[in-house]
């Protein structure tokens, strides 16, 4: 069965009862967050009841051959990865993800089933890691695409200046990421090069999970924000574009020191040239970076079960990101991998 076979109507019933199971037990764990929701996908808009807590909200949009490629991405995939993008923007914020609408562009050749797998994926995404769907928008288009919007919101008991921002940068912190970097950008580059590796080697698999399937930090964001964090922000275009893009919001540089930044095993063994270049320049690691001074930092690593790495320090020169080597040489770096980084006097 064909998208183009059966009316909206009877799509949105069908994506209904996918969302409505979950949607009766994560609705009660939101209510605790000061939400009480009134009227779900069964009008032309929902409606929620909201204490006064400090709310976010962020939209993602993806779309097909730019963000994705059904080639290789499974719609139960593509459906948790869309969550996912949007639950990493709320927790870089220090919230916890609430109501979710979708809006879907189908061509009309699209399967009916991968439809409602690509719901299945959402709605375990928002299952495992917060947020509840509650209504969306599905229009015909001749590209496939998909955008998410969602809200999230700080527990009752906190106030606003707790929400974390990317302007909030102070030269002299310390810089840190949640998890490693790079495995993603391998993964898509190992996906895009099918001969290039033994897609049956388990180091090869681990890598085309970390960008198909990744995850979201909320329960991080959320911590770090307790702990005094005031600067954050979610790698989803690289390091250094969202460093740089933070550094420039905060009127601050940020020195990174190459030899901490958190690299998998698997990346470094099997790109021994490039995982410098992934870690640094790749994407949709969806890990937080954020900033904070040293008694915070210190106290993060113990407390998160997560690992906490240092990676630079932050700066007085203003937007000026600059990549230190183990002997302290700054160094430059180009796509086209490790051999290309040109060293330079710091």
């Amino acid at each position: 069965m064909l998208v183009s076979e059966i009316s909206e109507f009877e799509l949105i019933n069908r994506i209904q009862k996918i969302v409505s199971p979950q949607n009766e037990t994560s609705i009660e764990s939101i209510k605790k967050l000061g939400h009480d929701l009134v009227l779900s996908i069964d009008d032309d808009a929902a409606v929620f009841k909201s204490s006064h807590t400090s709310n976010v909200v962020t939209t993602d949009a993806l779309v097909e051959n730019v963000h994705f490629n059904l080639e290789w991405t499974t719609f139960q995939d593509l459906g948790w990865k869309s969550i996912i993008s949007s639950q990493s923007d709320i927790a870089s914020m220090g919230c916890k993800p609430t109501f979710a609408t979708i809006t879907l562009g189908l061509r009309p050749d699209l399967p009916v089933d991968g439809i409602l797998q690509l719901y299945q994926g959402m709605s375990k995404a928002c299952h495992e890691l917060g947020g509840t769907i509650i209504g969306g928008d599905i229009v015909a288009s001749e590209t496939f695409f998909i955008s998410v919007t969602m809200n999230g919101s700080l527990p009752i008991d906190h106030t606003e200046r707790q929400i974390l921002y990317r302007n909030k940068l102070l030269p002299g912190d310390l810089l840190c990421v949640t998890g490693t970097l790079g495995s993603s950008a391998a993964g898509l580059h190992i996906l895009k090069n099918p001969n290039l590796m033994d897609f049956n080697s388990s180091m090869v698999k681990n890598l085309i999970e970390s960008h198909l399937h990744p995850s979201s930090r909320v329960s991080e964001g959320a911590k770090l924000a307790k702990l005094g964090v005031k600067a954050a922000m979610d790698i989803s275009d690289g390091l250094m574009t969202d460093l740089k893009k933070m550094c420039s919001s905060s009127n601050v540089g940020a020195n990174i020191f190459l030899n901490q930044i958190p690299i998998s095993p698997d990346l470094k063994i099997l790109f021994p040239n490039d995982w410098i270049e992934f870690a640094v320049s790749g994407g949709e690691d969806y890990e937080l970076l954020f900033s904070g001074n040293e008694k915070i930092i210190s106290l993060a690593q113990k407390t998160l079960n997560t690992q906490i790495n240092i990676i630079g320090k932050i700066t007085s020169g203003k937007n000026n990101v600059t990549l230190v080597d183990s002997t302290g040489k700054s160094v430059v770096p180009t796509y086209n991998g490790w051999d290309h980084f040109k060293s330079q006097e710091g």
